[in-house]
């Protein structure tokens, strides 16, 4: 039986693949070609140190994970915001994976940290998702 954290890493990689017409991966090397669909890179990220409730005992956890899309389509910025409003209305369709999170936050994308080698016609961003789940133990 997987973890809660595996559980729910699951549950938002399963989200993702929600986004038409694109290539979902998890914790993927960044390929030398991008597919001409796009790429999307899920992150598991760091799930810090918990916020700890007495009664009962349970640990809050606020997960950082990150999304990058890549775009190598003829029209690169109308594709990449394309597929970031994709990735918003699958996000919002479902906003606690199932109910496996509290709480999914999503930050701004950052495009000068995803500034991907491969020429001009590649365009890249990163997204901030911090999920916020409870667990009956550090380990869960």
């Amino acid at each position: 039986m997987p973890s809660k954290r595996e559980e729910v890493l699951q549950a938002l990689h399963a989200r993702l693949q929600a986004v038409p017409l694109v290539k979902v991966e998890r914790n993927r090397l960044r390929p030398e070609r991008l597919p001409p669909e796009g790429l999307i890179i899920l992150r598991d990220g760091d799930v810090g140190e918990p916020e700890i409730l007495l009664s009962p005992l349970s640990y809050v956890w606020t997960h950082a994970t990150r999304i990058e899309v890549f775009s190598g389509a003829t029209d690169p910025d109308g594709h990449l915001d394309d597929l970031l409003m994709a990735i918003a209305t699958a996000l919002i369709a479902d906003p606690t994976l199932g109910g496996f999170v509290d709480l999914i936050d999503v930050g701004a994308p950052d495009f000068d940290a995803a500034a991907p080698e491969g020429g001009p016609d590649v365009k890249a961003a990163i997204v901030p998702v911090r999920l916020i789940y409870e667990t009956a133990h550090p380990l869960n």
